[in-house]
């Protein structure tokens, strides 16, 4: 079961670049980044200098599940031989990456949203995988989580109403989960005036991912 935390509310301010970082091998990773547009839109990605591969797979389950085959969808290129993992939520629900094959996809818009909307959930695959950083920036947030070598990390992205706290249960098999949210001003008047909620999760035992993935969420 998962113990209980108090949860961190965490100021930013539009178009600033936030990374999480991971203790890993007694230096700190940054493994994961997002950011705000002034219009409210979403900016994220996997903290990674180089991808030289990928893939891409839409796909619609009955059950609401997410399954991961990380065999399965469309091998991606790039022109300059590397490839970004920048995923762009735009506030009217337009979804778009910068590889290609160009991926789109449309979610219900962000603006409007009246409760908390899971955005996205995203695996990490080993942080031994992430380069330590140099030094620490001012918007970083250095989490502390605890790695567990035989139980892969995730998170769970959401959006939801400033001041509103999505507190779902944990997953039966979840033995710890640490809870962020980002509050964010600077926004343009009339963009979705929303806070960004990031659960960290491990509990389910077995390898970690091959490679990081972002699952979104129609």
């Amino acid at each position: 079961m998962a113990q209980e935390q108090q949860i961190p509310l965490f100021e930013m301010k539009a178009l600033d670049r936030v990374r999480l970082l991971l203790p890993y091998g007694e230096v700190e990773r940054p493994f994961f980044w997002f950011s705000r547009g002034k219009d409210g839109s979403i900016y994220a990605g996997v903290r990674k200098k180089k991808f030289t591969e990928g893939r891409i797979i839409t796909k619609a389950k009955p059950d609401n599940s997410i399954r991961i085959d990380y065999n399965e969808g469309e091998t991606l290129s790039s022109t300059e031989g590397t490839l970004s993992s920048k995923v762009s939520v735009h506030a009217s629900g337009i979804v778009h990456t910068e590889t290609k094959p160009g991926f789109l996809l449309n979610l219900p818009p962000l603006r409007g949203l009246e409760t908390a909307k899971l955005i996205s959930v995203v695996g990490i695959e080993h942080p031994r995988n992430f380069e330590p950083v140099k030094s620490i920036r001012r918007r970083d947030v250095v989490t502390g989580y605890p790695v567990a070598e035989d139980m892969p990390l995730w998170m769970r992205i959401y959006a939801a109403p400033t001041g509103t706290l999505f507190l779902g249960k944990p997953a039966p098999e979840v033995v710890h989960q640490m809870t962020l949210v980002f509050a964010c001003s600077g926004l343009d008047t009339g963009a979705p005036n929303l806070s960004l909620q990031i659960d960290l999760c491990h509990g389910a035992r077995g390898p970690w991912p091959p490679y990081s993935f972002m699952a979104l969420v129609a």
